[in-house]
């Protein structure tokens, strides 16, 4: 059996790579520097994706989708805070539908749209 060649394969970097790699700034420079809306409105962004809430099943025996939520903020400012992202209208209402449920359960619950500002979200809360 006829043996493979090797080809080696230098990398070519500009002049000045090593300069440009130490002034590169990371993604969040500071604590106060939030990405998302969602984690504008938690103050936080430790986040479980897709948590599903207690007795999820027992309320939705049809829907998986609406056993869980999108985003799970634990360490929220003002306590856990659970955000719900819809991609189309049907999204939406069952987004809201869910959050009626989730509220009368005690939870804080935010469905951020495309066209939200973080007025609509503290509104959704109850904080504005």
């Amino acid at each position: 059996m006829a043996r493979k060649k090797t080809v080696r394969v230098e990398a070519v970097f500009p002049e000045n790579h090593k300069e440009l790699v130490k002034n590169q700034k990371p993604p969040r420079t500071g604590g106060n520097e939030f990405v998302s809306l969602a984690e504008k409105i938690a103050q936080d962004s430790t986040v479980l994706i897709n948590w599903k809430f207690k007795d999820a099943a027992e309320y939705y025996p049809n829907h998986p989708t609406m056993r869980t939520v999108r985003k799970y903020y634990m360490y929220a400012k003002g306590g856990p805070l659970l955000v719900d992202e819809p991609r189309d209208p049907k999204d939406v209402f069952m987004c809201f539908e869910k959050q009626k449920l989730l509220k009368k359960l005690g939870y804080r619950h935010i469905v951020v749209e495309r066209d939200s500002t973080i007025g609509d979200l503290l509104e959704q809360l109850g904080e504005l």
